[in-house]
């Protein structure tokens, strides 16, 4: 995250990757969103899913008149403007700023193509560093990492094995004991 490089995050359903980010981003001085897309389903509940995120980062935002604008319709609202905005406010604040897509396989089902358009509103935004999860690595792969259309680059990737149920017991177990309660 310091390095700025953006990150993808992949493994089965349950195997700790966004316990993973969100205690990460719980420990670093980073400022960060976390956006959960598991919900977006369609253009406005994206956009505004991200004009939520933009004010709790930014709150000084809310009385804009640029913000007011972006706001007024969610369906209308261009990704590029809105992301404009945003790199704008990092870049004023003179900070990093990481976005962290969980889920992010939920956009690929939006009928509004939001993909292709999300893609091109993201890059050449120094500054801002994005985490993208999700359990569907063939997606991030034909989505992101596709030599012929690339999503941002330098690009690393994380892939995330099962988590083996004896082992994180045993893990869990010897926590307990370490804080003086009995095995859960």
């Amino acid at each position: 995250m310091e390095r700025q490089t953006h990150l993808f995050i992949c493994g089965p359903r349950g195997s700790g990757k966004t316990s993973l980010i969100q205690e990460t981003l719980n420990v670093i001085p980073i400022p960060a969103s976390y956006l959960d897309c598991r919900f977006v389903i369609s253009r406005a509940s994206l956009i505004e899913l991200l004009l939520e995120a933009l004010i709790s980062s930014f709150p000084q935002l809310k009385t804009t008149e640029k913000f007011k604008l972006l706001a007024q319709d969610p369906q209308g609202t261009p990704l590029a403007a809105l992301f404009e905005l945003w790199h704008d406010q990092v870049k004023q604040s003179n900070q990093k700023f990481t976005l962290v897509w969980d889920e992010i396989q939920q956009l690929s089902k939006v009928k509004d193509k939001l993909l292709p358009e999300l893609k091109a509103s993201l890059q050449n935004k120094p500054r801002i560093h994005h985490i993208i999860i999700s359990h569907r690595e063939d997606m991030l792969q034909a989505n992101f990492v596709n030599p012929q259309d690339p999503f941002i680059r330098p690009i690393e990737r994380l892939l995330l094995d099962p988590l083996r149920i004896k082992d994180f017991n045993r893990f869990l177990t010897q926590g307990f004991r370490r804080m003086g309660l009995s095995d859960f």
